[in-house]
């Protein structure tokens, strides 16, 4: 990592966080953010900053609007664990292995109670996501259930 630096995760989640406000207003969608504890590590402010974004934006986009997104930041023995919960659709279980793989997409067009449907885009959001965590030395996981987000 070029630039990497000492940074305080909490305030790259903040910042993620504001870059998806507008989007999140236009859905009338909260974004709640949880600190349970304060966390510095070194990285990349940027690819941190796109990653995190990423991943808020993903749980506005497939959210029905009138819901809230909550971020959650916590310590757990000597890593940073993230959590970004939303209402959702949610993805189906066969999905679940193959969504941070480049191209892949969720086919099937599914509405939520509040009428959510699926955005278009390439499939590379979130493998460039698990990309810039592993660089981090990180991993990402996602647990799901059809319509619980």
């Amino acid at each position: 990592m070029q630039n990497a630096v000492m940074l305080q995760l909490n305030t790259v989640i903040e910042e993620a966080i504001y870059q998806s406000k507008v989007r999140a207003e236009k859905k009338a969608i909260e974004i709640n953010f949880v600190a349970e504890d304060k966390v510095e590590f070194f990285g990349d402010k940027k690819q941190m900053v796109m990653a995190i974004s990423n991943l808020i934006e993903n749980a506005i986009n497939y959210s029905p609007e009138r819901t809230v997104v909550t971020v959650v930041l916590k310590r757990s023995d000597d890593f940073a664990e993230i959590t970004i919960k939303d209402q959702g659709v949610g993805i189906a279980e066969a999905d679940l292995d193959r969504i941070f793989e480049r191209f892949y997409r969720v086919d099937e067009v599914r509405s939520g109670e509040g009428g959510a449907e699926l955005p278009s885009g390439t499939g590379l959001g979130l493998s460039i996501v698990d990309w810039i965590v592993k660089a981090h030395h990180g991993q990402v996981n996602v647990e799901s259930a059809r319509d619980g987000g």
